[in-house]
């Protein structure tokens, strides 16, 4: 277990690398500049270290050397936070469904936050990713914790996202805050990068982000009614869902993740309660008007997680981790958004081609034209408010690019010593292209990304902003053929 008399006598040490690297005392760029000034749009976001933004230079063509600080025990603190997690006889996490008993620590960062031997239990998470040899974890406590201050409230559940099928670490974590600058989102996942050892050993630069559950802080929906047939539901559509809860609506499986009735005959009614209220809630969309519509689905949340999911072109949109919720009483709500390592031109399939409508066009893994955002695209109404989004958010979209920088010009150390224990660069992940295979660093990474992403807002902004999008459809594909679908289905209500 933890050598915790070591861990206290090297605190001191440790508090102060970590408040020099808060405080901007750790190596600066070669040019930098004063934060642009925020848009009034743009709402404030959570800073666990200093910003810095990086104008009119790129990381591929000014590598600096990885400098490590003198190690004074087991770990070293770079730039960011480290977790320390150690497994009860150190042993080692290898499944997905049995938890192993551990504690955790945490140092790197503010006083407040450090934490010392807390007791919890992990596994191993993930689908696809799971294979890797770096794994994702997720892992719970014993008492709720608001680890680093990320979250709206203390919470047990936790996950580590590995991130190796994107070399630049930041897809997932830049996604998620597009969905933060989206009113139509309830809620989206807070999150921060850390570097974790895990029984003494170095395993990498992860990202910790709050778990999708049912929760006042997450997921707020009523369940404190399990017996209630219209009660609060969380639900999932996957190409992998399974178990009880299992059901398919026009020919996608979802899976229930809200606790059911305990009674056998009450948890029934309550599956069939919310597929059938699911199936009338996207035949409306598809074949009915917006009124008809929005009786079943808040399609204000809908019009946003479009926005997110074809901003970053998503490959696997509606694939897998499409999330739904409805509340007792309410209308069924998109959201929250999850999984985006294979998104922002890191994907074959036409999908690292910035130019082109792609979630809407019924491309990817898991879409199509009777899908729920290729079926509403069908609608002009739908296109309208899309449009309508659109301008609200672009002020706050635009500025992601510069996030990226920052957040890879402030960790750049860290980020470093990640790919110093995973040297995968030039090695095929999943599908990326080539030419994204051929990238040769982590700042070639990087550079990647915020080119592909200025790139795909400025095109997307042309095309919402020109009225023949809402008007006759531009930018989609085949609509003649969507309206056959949407004919079809609405005959066989």
């Amino acid at each position: 277990m933890c050598h915790t008399a070591v861990k206290k006598s090297i605190l001191c040490t440790l508090l102060l690398l970590g408040s020099l690297l808060l405080s901007g005392c750790a190596a600066e760029p070669a040019e930098t500049v004063p934060p642009p000034e925020t848009h009034p749009s743009v709402p404030e976001r959570p800073v666990l270290r200093d910003v810095k933004f990086v104008s009119g230079t790129t990381f591929s063509g000014a590598l600096r050397p990885l400098v490590f600080p003198e190690k004074t025990a087991e770990y070293e603190v770079l730039a960011m936070p480290v977790l320390l997690i150690e497994t009860e006889e150190g042993a080692p996490i290898d499944s997905k469904e049995v938890y192993q008993n551990a504690v955790l620590s945490l140092h790197g960062c503010e006083e407040k936050y450090i934490l010392e031997d807390v007791p919890m239990e992990i596994r191993g998470r993930g689908n696809n990713s799971w294979t890797y040899p770096k794994k994702s974890y997720k892992f719970k406590l014993t008492e709720k914790q608001n680890i680093l201050g990320l979250a709206e409230g203390k919470e047990r559940t936790w996950c580590l996202l590995a991130n190796q099928c994107d070399l630049s670490l930041q897809r997932n974590r830049i996604s998620f805050e597009f969905c933060r600058y989206m009113d139509g989102i309830d809620w989206s996942p807070a999150c921060t990068p850390v570097e974790v050892y895990l029984n003494g050993e170095y395993v990498g630069a992860y990202l910790l982000v709050e778990e999708i559950k049912v929760s006042g802080d997450r997921v707020h929906i009523e369940d404190t009614a399990p017996d209630e047939i219209d009660t609060g539901y969380l639900v999932e559509m996957s190409n992998y869902a399974e178990g009880d809860t299992l059901f398919h609506v026009n020919g996608r499986a979802y899976m229930i993740h809200s606790d059911l009735s305990e009674n056998l005959g009450t948890w029934k009614k309550q599956r069939s309660f919310i597929r059938d209220y699911i199936t009338e809630a996207q035949n409306a969309l598809l074949t009915g008007t917006r009124e008809e519509a929005a009786k079943w689905l808040d399609l204000d949340s809908l019009a946003a997680a479009y926005l997110v999911e074809e901003t970053i072109l998503n490959l696997d949109s509606q694939w897998d981790s499409f999330y739904l919720h409805k509340d007792a009483g309410g209308k069924l709500v998109v959201g929250p958004v999850w999984d985006f390592d294979l998104s922002m031109g890191n994907a074959d399939d036409g999908s690292d081609d910035y130019r082109g409508l792609f979630v809407g066009n019924g491309r990817g893994s898991g879409n199509g034209y009777d899908s729920w955002f290729g079926g509403a695209l069908a609608q002009q109404w739908f296109r309208e408010m899309v449009a309508e989004k659109w301008a609200e958010v672009y002020d706050s979209f635009v500025q992601m690019p510069l996030f990226i920088r920052d957040e890879a010009e402030i960790g750049w150390d860290s980020y470093q010593r990640n790919f110093a224990k995973w040297n995968i660069f030039g090695q095929k992940q999943n599908r990326e292209t080539p030419a994204v295979v051929a990238l040769k660093n982590f700042g070639e990474h990087t550079d990647y990304l915020i080119d592909w992403l200025e790139h795909r807002i400025a095109w997307l902004d042309e095309l919402f902003r020109n009225p023949a999008f809402v008007t006759e459809g531009e930018g989609l594909r085949n609509l003649k053929q969507r309206t056959a679908i949407q004919t079809h289905t609405a005959e066989e209500k």
